[in-house]
């Protein structure tokens, strides 16, 4: 059974990137990395921590720099622990 998940590759029905869940997100974490604390607007990147367009996107998108977004997909322990 196929359930309503996104994909990597169809970047058009990420839901967190459309402006007004973005700027929720921004704020929700005060416009910083939840990881290092970064608040470089440019490096500033959404993770999703599950994959689902009927859920509150605010919900289950967290914010991370480029750096921390990196670590997070290269070690997936990394990612348990943000859950």
């Amino acid at each position: 059974m196929v359930r309503n998940k996104i994909s990597f590759k169809n970047k058009n029905v990420n839901m967190a990137n459309k402006p007004k869940n973005r700027l929720a997100i921004l704020k929700k974490h005060n416009y910083k990395c939840c990881i290092c604390g970064c608040n470089e607007l440019c490096k500033l990147q959404m993770h999703h921590l599950l994959y689902d367009l009927n859920a509150d996107q605010t919900k289950i998108t967290i914010l991370v720099c480029r750096k921390c977004h990196k670590r997070i997909h290269r070690n997936k322990n990394l990612n348990l622990w943000l859950t």
